[in-house]
């Protein structure tokens, strides 16, 4: 058993990393070349994984770069998951620390944006907290308020305003044509992505709501909230402007049951 295993180990290292043809009996045809069909099927397996995760990067790359991009990919982080479905997970970071990978720097925020809509949709379910919920907590209680959240919501800060695109390219791939796609403007922002019922949504914040949802799903509470909100608004607005954003997040599915 310790000799397959040792076998089973080298054949996975020659596929992924290092050719080594000496696992194989020599015969009429080529080893190389018979490892090369198990090299080959392997990276063309994990791009295909890799281009369902981010069909819209796909579409905006095309395949001859998008597949250079995913061959690129493969080699510096090889699949961890026992589940296809998770390889790319790591695409943001490297192409965060390889910024020559991509013809121009939004489409690392379409990264972002796809991962976050592709996470969304598999994440966990929890039970949805409700306006109801809320209103039984005696006055009070409110300044100690402290939200769970939906697994699936994500809150991405983007230096591009890349949305555009991704709906764009979105439409025509469901429509199967092909259209110019507007060009991508600097803008620093926030959007929030979640899930309702079974799909993703995203929609972009206000500078303010943004500050109170991160400082939310990193466990402040209400009174923080309230806080941070009276740094940038007028402080007798900051509670009003608080409650209606906490209301907008219960409406759009983002609070779990605590």
């Amino acid at each position: 058993m310790a000799a397959l295993r040792q076998q089973q180990q080298a054949f996975r290292g020659a596929v992924v990393d290092v050719p080594d043809t000496t696992l194989f009996a020599q015969g009429a045809s080529d080893p190389a070349r018979r490892l090369d069909i198990y090299r080959h099927a392997y990276r063309s397996r994990l791009t295909e994984a890799l281009a369902a995760n981010y069909p819209v990067l796909a579409r905006a790359l095309g395949d001859e770069a998008f597949a250079q991009l995913a061959l690129q990919y493969i080699d510096a982080r090889p699949s961890r998951h026992a589940s296809i479905r998770w390889f790319g997970d790591q695409l943001g970071a490297f192409c965060d620390e390889h910024p020559d990978a991509l013809p121009h720097p939004a489409l690392r925020d379409l990264i972002k944006l796809e991962w976050a809509i592709c996470s969304a949709f598999d994440a966990a379910d929890a039970p949805l907290a409700t306006r109801d919920d809320l209103l039984q907590r005696a006055p009070d209680a409110w300044p100690a308020l402290r939200l769970e959240f939906h697994p699936a919501v994500a809150l991405l800060e983007l230096a591009w305003g890349v949305e555009p695109i991704w709906q764009a390219l979105s439409r025509d791939m469901e429509a199967g044509v092909e259209r110019e796609v507007p060009e991508p403007q600097e803008h620093a922002h926030a959007i929030v992505v979640w899930r309702q019922a079974l799909t993703p949504k995203w929609r972009s914040l206000d500078a303010t709501e943004a500050r109170c949802l991160a400082a939310a799903l990193r466990g402040d509470n209400f009174a923080q909230w309230c806080d941070l909100a009276a740094a940038r608004i007028a402080s007798a607005d900051a509670p009003a402007a608080v409650v209606g954003w906490l209301q907008n997040w219960l409406a759009d599915s983002l609070v779990a049951r605590g």
